[in-house]
C-alpha cells in the first residue's frame, strides 16, 4: 500500500482499522466453511463411492488425515497471506510513521518560525503603537493648531491646541463644515479665496485671517494648508496648520503706531509727513504748507506743569482738524503742527489761515485753569517756493521764523527777503561764537545818580562788540544769543569780567556794579555754582552787586525765578527788578519776590513831562516802591524838566544822557577819581 494510493490519512487509518479488525475471523470463517463441507459432503461421497467397510473405514482413517493436512495447508496460506497484508500494512505504518515524524518535525518548525513571526509580529505592533502614542502626543501637544478637514470643509480630526486657541472641542466640530464655526460672518468671503487656491496649488502657505472663537473672541490666526491623500481610501483630505499672531499683530500695529502716528494726538507724525511730501514732489504735484507754532505755549507747560500742555495740545489738534476740509494735519514736534493742502483752482490761502486762527485761538479751559492761545503761521508752496523737500522745509521755517519776529497770531507767506534776515541772525550767531573765542567784546558802563546828592551811587554794566569788529547793535546780538543759548556764555563772560572790573578798581568804594542777568542765566541750574565760584576767585564782597532782572524772564518760570532771587539774595547780592511796567506789570512779582530796586523804564520817563497819565503812573510806582520798602531808579533820564520832576516825586536814582552816556573803562576810573 502506498501512501499517496490514499486520498487522505484518515482513508489509509480506515483501512488499516478495517484489516486488522477483520483479520482473526477471516481464516476461522474459511476453516468452519471449508470443514463443515468436509463433514457434510467428504463422508457422504465416500460413502457412494466405496461400499466396502473396511475399506470405508480405513479410507475414513486417510480422510481425516488429509482433512488435517489439506487443512493445514489451507491454515498456513490464509496465515500467510494475512501476515502478507500484515507486513505490508506495518510497512505502510512505519513508512507514515517516518513520514508524520517528519511532518511532525516540519510543523515544530513551522510552529517555531511562526513563534518566532508572531513575535516579531508583537513587536511591530507594540512599535506601531508606540510610534502611533509618539504621533498622538506630538499631534496633541505640539503649539500648533492642526485641524484635518474634507475638501467639502467637514472636519475630520483636530488636535488640542486647535481646541486650546478657539475652544471647540472634537465632540462639537468633527463632522461639522469648520467655516461655519470658526470664520465671522464679515470674513465668509476669505473661505472661497483658500478655496480656489487649494484647488489650484493643492497647498496654501502663510495665509491669514480672522478667526472667531467659542466665547466669541476675535483672534488673528496665520494658516499653512496642505492636500494629502489616504493610502488605504484614497480620498483627498486637507490639513491646517495654524499659528495664532494675534499678538504679533496687535504688537505690530503698536510699532506701527509709534512709528508713524503721535503717541500724544494720534494724527500722523512726522515720518509720515516727510513721507507724503516726497511723493508728491517725486510725482510733481503741487501742494501748500502751513507750519503751525503755537505762541508762548512754553508758558502753560512751565506754570501749569506738562500734563495740561498734554492736554490743550490734545484739544488743539482736534480743533484744527475739525476745521479742516480737504487737508491734512501732522504733528512735527513739540507745540508745531504741519497742515499740508493739495493745490487746485479753489485753494485759498487766506480764507484757511483765517480758519485756523479762528480756530486755534478759542479760549481753552480745563478745571480752574484758562488759557488763550495764539498760534504764527508760516507758509510755504511747492514748486514755487524749492523744488526738493529739504528746500521746502527750509523756506516754510524761514516764513514761520518771521511770522514769529513780528509778534503773535502772525502769518507769513514765503518770501525770498526773508533769507537775508536768516542769512543775517546766521552771521551774528557766528560772530558771537567768534567775540567769545577771541574776546570780541568789551565792557561799557553806565554811571547811576543819586538824585538827591547827584552823586555816582552805582554802575550799570553794558555790553558792547570792540571797535572796528561787527556793525550789529546790541539789540540784534541780544536778540540773537537769546534765540540761540549763547546768552548763557555771555552772562558768564559779563559776569566774570565784571568781578574782575571791581577787584581791580572799587574794592574799597561805596559804588556798587549793576549787571542785567538774563532769562536763560535765571533758569540756569549752573548760575549760582558759577556766582560762587566767582566771588572765591576774585574775593569780591557780593554786596558790591546788584542783579537787574527784567519782568520777561521772571514770567518764563515764576518758581524758578524765586527759587534764583533768593539764592541770589542769601550770597548777599541785590535785586533789581528791570523795566517795570512794560509787560505785565504784576503786583505779585513785588509781593512775593525779595527785591531792592524797582527800576522805572524809559518809556514812562519819556511822557511824564507831556502826559499827566504817565506821570500819574510814575508817581504811583515811587510812592507804592517806598511803602514796600524798595528804592527807584528812573532810567533813560534826557531832560532837566524830566530830572526835576523825578526828585520832586522822591525818586531815589537815576540814570541817562542828561547826566551821563555810557562810557569807556578808562573814562569812568577817571571820573570816579575826580569824584
Amino acid at each position: 500500500m502506498n501512501y499517496k494510493d490514499y486520498g487522505s490519512e484518515n482513508e489509509l487509518l480506515n483501512e488499516i482499522q478495517f484489516e486488522y479488525k477483520n483479520f482473526p475471523w477471516k481464516p476461522i470463517f474459511v476453516y468452519v466453511v471449508v470443514g463443515f463441507l468436509w463433514i457434510v459432503f467428504s463422508d457422504a461421497i465416500l460413502a457412494s463411492v466405496v461400499k466396502d467397510y473396511d475399506l470405508y473405514t480405513k479410507l475414513q482413517s486417510y480422510k481425516g488425515g488429509f482433512y488435517v493436512t489439506v487443512t493445514a495447508i489451507m491454515l498456513f496460506l490464509l496465515i500467510r497471506w494475512d501476515n502478507s497484508k500484515t507486513i505490508k500494512l506495518a510497512n505502510i505504518i512505519a513508512i507514515r510513521n517516518q513520514e508524520l515524524a517528519s511532518f511532525s518535525e516540519e510543523l515544530i518548525a513551522t510552529e517555531d518560525e511562526l513563534s518566532q513571526k508572531v513575535s516579531r509580529l508583537n513587536l511591530t505592533v507594540d512599535d506601531l503603537n508606540s510610534e502611533k502614542q509618539f504621533i498622538d502626543e506630538i499631534f496633541n501637544s505640539c503649539n500648533t493648531a492642526i485641524m484635518v478637514w474634507k475638501l467639502n470643509g467637514e472636519v475630520i480630526e483636530i488636535n488640542n491646541h486647535f481646541t486650546d486657541i478657539l475652544g471647540f472641542d472634537g465632540k462639537e466640530i468633527i463632522g461639522e463644515k469648520w467655516f461655519d464655526f470658526i470664520i465671522p460672518s464679515k470674513e465668509r468671503a476669505i473661505v472661497s479665496q483658500l478655496f480656489n487656491e487649494l484647488k489650484e496649488n493643492y497647498n496654501v502657505k502663510n495665509f491669514e485671517n480672522k478667526v472667531v472663537t467659542k466665547d466669541g473672541r476675535i483672534l488673528e490666526m496665520l494658516w499653512n494648508d496642505s492636500v494629502i491623500q489616504n493610502s488605504k481610501t484614497h480620498e483627498l483630505a486637507v490639513v491646517s496648520y495654524g499659528i495664532d499672531i494675534t499678538v504679533e499683530r496687535h504688537n505690530e500695529r503698536k510699532a506701527f503706531e509709534l512709528a508713524f502716528k503721535d503717541r500724544l494726538t494720534g494724527f500722523d507724525n512726522r515720518t509720515v509727513f516727510e513721507k507724503d511730501i516726497t511723493r508728491l514732489i517725486d510725482f510733481k504735484e503741487p501742494f501748500i504748507l502751513y507750519y503751525l507754532d503755537i505762541d508762548n505755549f512754553r508758558s502753560l507747560n512751565e506754570i501749569y506743569g506738562h500734563h495740561y500742555g498734554d492736554l490743550f495740545l490734545k484739544e488743539f489738534s482736534l480743533r484744527i482738524q475739525r476745521m479742516l476740509e480737504g487737508c491734512l494735519l501732522y504733528r512735527w514736534c513739540g507745540d508745531e503742527f504741519m497742515v499740508l493742502e493739495k493745490e487746485n483752482s479753489t485753494s485759498c490761502i487766506d480764507s484757511l489761515v483765517e480758519k485756523i486762527f479762528e480756530s486755534a485761538e478759542e479760549k481753552w479751559c480745563h478745571n480752574h485753569i484758562e488759557y488763550h492761545p495764539s498760534v504764527s503761521i508760516g507758509i510755504a508752496k511747492y514748486p514755487q517756493d524749492g523744488n526738493c523737500r529739504e528746500e521746502i522745509f527750509k523756506n516754510i521755517d524761514i516764513a514761520l521764523h518771521h511770522s514769529k519776529s513780528l509778534g503773535s497770531s502772525y502769518a507769513s507767506k514765503y518770501c525770498s527777503s526773508f533769507q537775508n534776515k536768516i542769512e543775517t541772525k546766521i552771521a551774528i550767531e557766528n560772530a558771537i561764537h567768534k567775540a567769545l573765542l577771541i574776546d570780541g567784546f568789551e565792557l561799557n558802563y553806565q554811571p547811576i545818580f543819586n538824585l538827591s546828592t547827584k552823586a555816582i551811587s552805582a554802575i550799570e554794566v553794558l555790553l558792547r562788540w570792540r571797535p572796528n569788529t561787527y556793525k550789529y547793535s546790541t539789540g540784534e546780538f541780544i536778540s540773537v544769543a537769546e534765540e540761540t543759548g549763547q546768552i548763557l556764555k555771555i552772562d558768564h563772560w559779563v559776569i566774570r569780567n565784571t568781578f574782575e572790573f571791581i577787584s581791580n578798581h572799587l574794592k574799597n568804594s561805596p559804588i556798587t556794579v549793576s549787571i542785567n542777568l538774563s532769562a536763560r542765566t535765571i533758569c540756569s541750574s549752573e548760575t549760582i555754582k558759577f556766582l560762587r565760584d566767582c566771588l572765591i576767585e576774585y574775593k569780591v564782597d557780593a554786596a558790591k552787586i546788584e542783579f537787574e532782572i527784567t519782568e520777561h524772564s521772571l514770567i518764563d518760570d515764576i518758581n524758578e525765578s524765586l527759587q534764583l532771587v533768593s539764592s541770589l539774595k542769601s550770597l548777599g547780592f541785590k535785586i533789581s527788578l528791570d523795566d517795570f511796567g512794560t509787560r505785565y506789570s504784576s503786583l505779585n512779582y513785588l509781593s512775593n519776590m525779595p527785591f531792592d530796586y524797582l527800576k522805572i523804564d524809559k518809556t514812562y520817563i519819556d511822557k511824564i513831562v507831556e502826559f499827566e497819565n504817565d506821570l500819574i503812573i510814575v508817581e504811583q510806582i515811587i510812592q507804592l516802591s517806598k511803602k514796600l520798602g524798595l528804592k527807584t531808579i528812573a532810567e533813560g533820564i534826557e531832560t532837566s524838566d524830566q530830572l526835576e520832576l523825578l526828585s520832586s516825586m522822591g525818586c531815589d536814582f537815576g540814570q541817562g544822557y542828561l547826566m551821563a552816556k555810557p562810557l569807556k573803562e578808562s573814562i569812568l576810573i577817571s571820573l570816579i577819581e575826580a569824584c
